[in-house]
């Protein structure tokens, strides 16, 4: 991904075409929450299987408590916290595809960006807020919503080792 400094310049950024790039970018943040809505899915049944081959003895909450159902619960963690950014990204998502719905971003619209996310209590600044704060501000949620993602994936398949060497 893109660091601040390997954004073009603000000129570039105000032209609807760069700013398709980014809504393609941003787009990508679906098929991770695709894949984050499926690990959740073998998450939760691992545990419930888990949970019925115990039932029969005498401490059936045993299947809670060892190190593949830790795995699996800190998937399940990253899986919400995954779904926060899914959440996020999809509405900036939405909202760049506004802003560049025309050929050029103007300080107007991002005045009135900011008077709508306002209303909905986003927390106003003092000065307005360039494109370039937003699209850093965008990749971070992306790059936030990846690394859950993979988190996940690794803690499901943690699990899948650690039962296995049991």
């Amino acid at each position: 991904m893109t660091t601040p400094s390997q954004l073009p310049d603000d000129a570039a950024l105000r032209h609807a075409d760069t700013g398709h790039v980014l809504l393609a970018v941003l787009a990508q943040g679906r098929h991770a929450a695709r894949l984050s809505l499926l690990l959740v899915v073998v998450a939760v049944a691992l545990l419930g299987l888990s949970v019925l081959r115990e039932q029969g003895s005498a401490d059936w909450t045993a299947a809670w408590r060892n190190a593949p159902a830790a795995a699996l619960w800190l998937s399940l963690l990253s899986g919400i916290v995954q779904r926060y950014y899914a959440l996020r990204v999809r509405l900036d998502a939405r909202l760049f595809s506004q802003l560049y719905a025309h050929p050029s971003v103007s300080d107007q619209d991002l005045q009135r960006l900011d008077q709508g996310l306002a209303l909905l209590g986003a927390a106003k600044g003092a000065t307005l807020r360039g494109l370039r704060s937003r699209w850093t501000g965008a990749l971070q949620l992306l790059r936030r919503q990846m690394a859950c993602c993979v988190l996940q994936a690794a803690c499901v398949l943690a699990a899948g080792a650690l039962a296995w060497m049991h």
